[in-house]
């Protein structure tokens, strides 16, 4: 007959490693926490002149990166490509064909002369678009909105640019006469 040795107690052992567990699951919590939180959008009065000549009025698209050349465009001939800031954070744009829709926001550079930009547009839904040209053009645009990442305003227009400074769209105030 075997006989048998005397259990090790796993008290110690359990709790050791419940101890252990908890403490983990807890530093593991604060940094899902920390990475949840951040600082409040503080809104310099350089931030918040542009968000105010941002908002509130139609703006025709004017300029275009496209297939690696910047070329304006006439906005009179222009007028169904239009960009419109709502204060709530949100935009709206149509490409001529299609609405896009999606959250903007500024943030401080230091330059007086531009700020940080993000457009984060939704996903594109049904496109009424079946131009393969127009599509492509389409397809530019909304790329424009998603790599902005700086923003220059100068009185009725402003310049969405890149991470390098080249210019991806450019924008007008529209002007009802047209």
């Amino acid at each position: 007959m075997l006989e048998r040795k005397p259990a090790v107690p796993l008290r110690r052992t359990g709790a050791a490693l419940l101890s252990a567990a908890g403490l983990l699951l807890a530093v593991g919590m604060l940094f899902a926490l920390a990475s949840c939180v951040t600082a409040p959008h503080e809104e310099t009065p350089a931030l918040s002149a542009l968000n105010g000549l941002l908002t509130g009025e139609t703006w025709i698209l004017s300029g275009i990166a496209f297939q690696g050349v910047f070329l304006p465009i006439e906005p009179a001939h222009n007028a169904g490509n239009v960009l419109v800031f709502h204060t709530d954070g949100t935009f709206q744009t149509s490409s001529g064909y299609d609405v896009l829709e999606g959250t903007w926001r500024t943030e401080d550079t230091g330059s007086g002369t531009e700020a940080g930009v993000e457009f984060r547009p939704d996903p594109p839904q049904n496109s009424l678009n079946t131009d393969p040209e127009a599509a492509r053009f389409q397809d530019a645009y909304r790329a424009g909105l998603s790599a902005a990442k700086t923003i220059s305003a100068y009185g009725d227009q402003f310049f969405l640019y890149d991470a390098g400074g080249n210019p991806l769209l450019g924008f007008i105030r529209n002007n009802p006469d047209w």
